[in-house]
């Protein structure tokens, strides 16, 4: 089985674009890097596979990369999540150790989704925000297209633990076109009803070339566009913190550096460690630097 690969493509007779995706493995080496719970390390894959589906879905040439931030009112607090449309993600939980009883929405309840969208060459960032409801989380980001992106699209997710142990995370978007009518959504949503997103997802896609396999019986036509893997990748770097510092302001990052000797700082996404003696300190903040 795919547990890592995604697929983009269109059904021409149907006029609808879909990507299908299954982040398992990626979920998990998240899941690992920050100390998170199952159910904390679920919610993260599923909102890296929905902003996945966002980024994909974008119709410029250039690299898109969105972020998911939920301000929960659940244990989880806040999600954050990020995907580029070539695959790279990454995410974060203020809370990662939370375990909660119950369905796995209601790790976040709701709360406040913001979606930001970066678009490669282009300094412009598009944000939009809209109520999160007490409801899964695709159903919120399907709603989120209909408000704000003004877009007709069906999502559907899964995560399936057992024994409190994450095996599968899955999930699909489907997306009219230009002309699409009723009809044309009847039969996609068909296609919906009637099949769970891991076998769905799991049967469109393989685990080694992205070769399609078994499509449900109602398509007739399928062209691929895109296939390919997951990458768990932060971009953060010693640069991107020394502007984070500046930002906070010399005299806060002066008292740190003499209460500890140094200032210290993780990342949030990767947990990585970097340090800066008080000579740096001094350089970051010379004049002219």
């Amino acid at each position: 089985m795919a547990y890592n690969r995604f697929i983009t493509g269109i059904l021409p007779e149907h006029n609808f674009r879909f990507i299908m995706g299954s982040i398992t493995d990626v979920a998990l080496e998240v899941g690992h890097t920050l100390g998170a719970s199952s159910r904390v390390s679920a919610l993260m894959g599923e909102s890296m596979l929905g902003a996945f589906f966002l980024a994909g879905h974008n119709e410029k040439a250039h690299r898109t990369v969105v972020g998911i931030d939920m301000q929960c009112n659940g244990p989880a607090a806040k999600v954050l999540a990020f995907a580029s449309s070539d695959g790279t993600v990454r995410a974060f939980c203020s809370h990662p150790d939370e375990i909660w009883s119950g369905n796995l929405y209601d790790g976040k309840k709701d709360g406040l989704l913001t979606v930001n969208r970066f678009v490669e060459d282009s300094r412009k960032v598009y944000s939009s925000s809209v109520s999160m409801h007490d409801l899964p989380f695709e159903k919120n980001l399907e709603e989120y297209l209909g408000r704000s992106d003004q877009k007709l699209g069906f999502i559907r997710m899964e995560s399936i633990l057992e024994k409190d142990i994450l095996v599968d995370i899955s999930g699909f978007s489907f997306e009219a076109l230009p002309g699409a009518a009723l009809e044309d959504s009847e039969r996609v949503l068909e296609i919906i009803r009637t099949s769970a997103p891991a076998d769905l997802v799991h049967g469109w896609i393989s685990d080694g070339d992205g070769e399609r396999r078994d499509f449900h019986s109602s398509i007739s036509s399928v062209k691929i566009l895109r296939t390919g893997t997951f990458e768990y990748r932060c971009d953060c770097n010693r640069e991107k913190i020394e502007k984070v510092l500046y930002a906070m302001g010399e005299q806060s990052i002066r008292d740190l550096a003499e209460e500890k000797g140094h200032v210290e700082v993780f990342c949030e996404f990767c947990r990585k460690r970097y340090e800066f003696q008080p000579e740096e300190i001094d350089r970051l903040f010379r004049p002219g630097h």
